[in-house]
């Protein structure tokens, strides 16, 4: 069997990839790029990293272009209808937070550019779109076998969030379940990204 057909081979590729993404933030605080940028500009800077390891990722394993890559990322799929889907899905929970919270006055461009679209592209693009579909669709392991691996990830890589015992649970019941959710939304979408990332 050829080693770039191999199950194992996509697994591994896609391991090795998604740990180094996942662990950027060592990177940026070896290069110390708090002295020169912003907080958010950092945090900017790791997600596009993260993306672009994705294609990197994506190109290498299967020896893709550009075009390709997107398309095995789930990024060449129609994305009006999705991103539809994805508005009309959180509009009851975008009403609520209408109604019971006050807009915050410190927000910036950048602040809602990197926290409300870049940094959800990038974790969409690297759990669900590289990861999640490279275990499932190219290493074969299964929806919950996949599913799951990404979904413990994703709920790990949350855990920076939680104070307590029975927050750190909660935390890690939402972020898994809602990832498994997500998979699910992104296979019924046929690998759409858009509809996840809308969610998101």
């Amino acid at each position: 069997m050829k080693r770039r057909n191999s199950r194992w081979w996509y697994a591994g590729a896609a391991t090795v990839v998604f740990v180094i993404a996942n662990n950027l933030q060592y990177l940026t605080r070896f290069l110390d790029l708090r002295r020169y940028l912003q907080p958010l500009a950092v945090g900017g800077f790791r997600n596009i990293l993260q993306i672009t390891l994705c294609f990197l990722g994506v190109s290498f394993a299967h020896g893709h272009g550009f075009r390709e890559s997107a398309r095995e990322l789930g990024l060449r799929a129609p994305f009006k209808r999705a991103l539809v889907f994805s508005l009309i899905a959180s509009l009851p929970m975008l009403i609520a937070f209408a109604l019971t919270t006050k807009l915050n006055r410190n927000m910036t461009f950048l602040t809602v550019g990197v926290g409300c679209f870049l940094a959800p592209f990038a974790e969409e693009l690297l759990f669900r779109g590289f990861m999640f579909r490279q275990l499932y669709r190219r290493a074969r392991f299964g929806f919950w076998l996949s599913a799951l691996i990404q979904s413990l990830l994703f709920a790990l890589g949350h855990l920076y969030q939680s104070n307590d015992f029975w927050e750190l649970a909660g935390i890690l019941a939402i972020t898994g379940l809602g990832s498994i959710l997500f998979c699910w939304i992104f296979l019924r979408w046929q690998d759409n990204l858009w509809a996840i990332f809308g969610l998101h």
